[in-house]
């Protein structure tokens, strides 16, 4: 990604007094690029209510953390609003969904099955087997090129396995266990959760699978609490047939 700064009016994000903020040259080929969707504004008070915590520069010094976790219900604007903020920059992001079997690991790398072949005397290949060939999965993309990664439903995997997120956020950092390579993220870089908990569980029983994170890791997200600007139209009842 260019970095290359330009100024962006905050007209752009639905705001009607003057000002500027930095962002950048648009880049509509770049793989993960979003397209702005005219009717989403990505001002937070027209698609959703948010609420940060602005203590998420510690007053003691450490760098600012580098995780923000939006919580709310389904259809409330969680992703959009993320992605809409940074389609107005011209800044890509990298997105997956989480799942139980959800892992770092997998996250940041992917295999790709490569088949091998023997070379004959007469210069013909013979199959002979398949070889698994390491590639960046998105958190590593994310990373390399210093653009934000948003986890979907990442509430719904095993806390266990997302211990591997501590160092990502508090440092940037992360080791690829058959390498040993150690990747620090590039400027830029920043974890979104997306969720409809906020890490603590499933309070309404509307969301099966839902479970609570291990407090190490959700101490480390600043919180935001998505919900909707306007109540949701109630379905009209069903009368029942007279007997």
């Amino acid at each position: 990604m260019s970095k290359q700064l330009i100024a962006v009016p905050l007209s752009t994000f639905g705001f009607t007094r003057d000002g500027q903020v930095p962002g950048f040259p648009a880049n509509p080929n770049h793989p993960n690029a979003i397209p702005i969707t005219p009717s989403r504004s990505a001002k937070a008070s027209s698609d959703a209510e948010l609420r940060v915590d602005a203590r998420s520069d510690d007053p003691r010094g450490s760098p600012p953390r580098r995780g923000l976790w939006l919580a709310g219900p389904k259809g409330a604007g969680k992703t959009t609003v993320v992605e809409q903020f940074f389609a107005r920059l011209s800044v890509p992001v990298v997105s997956l969904t989480a799942n139980r079997h959800f892992s770092v690991q997998e996250a940041a790398q992917t295999k790709t099955l490569v088949p091998t072949y023997r070379t004959e005397a007469d210069g013909s290949k013979t199959p002979v087997g398949i070889t698994a060939i390491p590639q960046d999965g998105p958190l590593l993309q994310a990373m390399r090129e210093g653009i934000p990664l948003v986890i979907n439903e990442l509430d719904l995997a095993d806390p266990a396995e997302l211990t591997g997120l501590n160092d990502i956020i508090d440092r940037g950092i992360y080791t690829v266990p058959d390498t040993g390579e150690v990747v620090r993220a590039e400027r830029g870089f920043m974890v979104f959760v997306c969720a409809n908990s906020n890490g603590s569980g499933d309070q309404t029983g509307e969301y099966a699978g839902v479970g609570a994170m291990n407090t190490s890791l959700i101490s480390r997200f600043c919180k935001v609490e998505v919900d909707f600007t306007r109540p949701r139209a109630k379905k009209p009842k069903r009368s029942s047939p007279r007997g």
